[in-house]
């Protein structure tokens, strides 16, 4: 994940801004974001606060989540915790990092739809990896930005 953060932070131009990240969240998310002014935001049993974040960081450029299966806690983001969310990015024009770390691998239950298939307004980038369902030595992610974010992507 630190690669796929690196090259959203430079296309998106995060450098310096506040983000909202999960707490207690997942350390190589924390590692990965730690040029950033991070601004921690509490999980509970539906996934994180979002009216906590903005009352913390009402600023803050994008939220870096776990909605599928959150680390370390293991809590599935309730679907009205997942609606808040995006209407949240939607009307302030901010961004959500949601990383799919699980895929469909979460224990327990079927997998929960990612935000980016619930996201009509295109303000989801969604990270994951094979390493999980392939085998863990591959270290081979991927990366689904919406369409009007592709040329910032592409490479020349």
């Amino acid at each position: 994940m630190p690669g796929a953060m690196g090259l959203i932070g430079l296309a998106m131009d995060f450098q310096g801004k506040q983000a909202w990240l999960e707490d207690p969240g997942f350390m190589v998310a924390r590692r990965a974001v730690e040029t950033l002014r991070v601004r921690p935001v509490a999980v509970d049993a539906e996934g994180l606060q979002v009216e906590e974040g903005l009352a913390r960081a009402p600023d803050a450029a994008f939220a870096l989540v776990t909605p599928g299966q959150q680390a370390p806690l293991g809590v599935t983001m309730s679907p009205a915790r997942r609606h808040v969310l995006l209407n949240w990015a939607s009307h302030q024009q901010r961004w959500i990092i949601e990383d799919d770390y699980l895929g469909e691998l979460q224990s327990g239950h079927r997998a929960a739809p990612a935000l980016a298939a619930l996201d009509s307004e295109g303000r989801v980038l969604h990270i994951g990896t094979f390493s999980k369902s392939l085998m863990p030595r591959l270290r081979l992610g991927f990366m689904v930005v919406p369409p009007a974010l592709v040329s910032r992507f592409a490479n020349d």
